[in-house]
């Protein structure tokens, strides 16, 4: 099935990769067959980057995708990512911004009702 759907969109898109997402089916045995026949690993937390690590896909072939990321998923991408430090700024300085402009919203909405409120960031990051 993998191969034939890989020929598929490879014969219109060349530089087609799948990734088989984790959050479907995490079983070690499903996985790695996905993994042997190429597919890389999609996953959405630190448990699920953990079996991919453990399934012997290497951390470059692993997509850690969806919002709202906690600390320790965070750790978890620092520790085995090539360039963590970069990751980790990019997500955290993304996490910043959204939080700031739902704050500045909030606030707006406040003031646009007749209300004196400012909402104030408040987050062990800093803006």
């Amino acid at each position: 099935m993998y191969k034939n759907a890989y020929r598929a969109f490879s014969t219109r898109y060349p530089k087609v990769q799948f990734a088989w997402s984790y959050k479907t089916n995490y079983l070690d045995a499903v996985c790695r067959v996905y993994h042997q026949e190429g597919a890389w690993a999609e996953v959405v937390s630190g448990f699920e980057y953990t079996k991919a690590l453990n399934n012997g896909v290497d951390g470059k072939y692993i997509i850690f995708n969806g919002p709202d990321k906690s600390e320790e998923d965070l750790e978890v991408i620092k520790k085995w990512s090539s360039k963590p430090d970069e990751l980790y700024s990019a997500i955290t300085n993304e996490e910043a911004s959204i939080h700031r402009e739902m704050c500045e919203n909030l606030s707006q909405l406040v003031q646009d009702l007749g209300g004196n409120t400012i909402v104030i960031p408040t987050s062990k990051h800093d803006f």
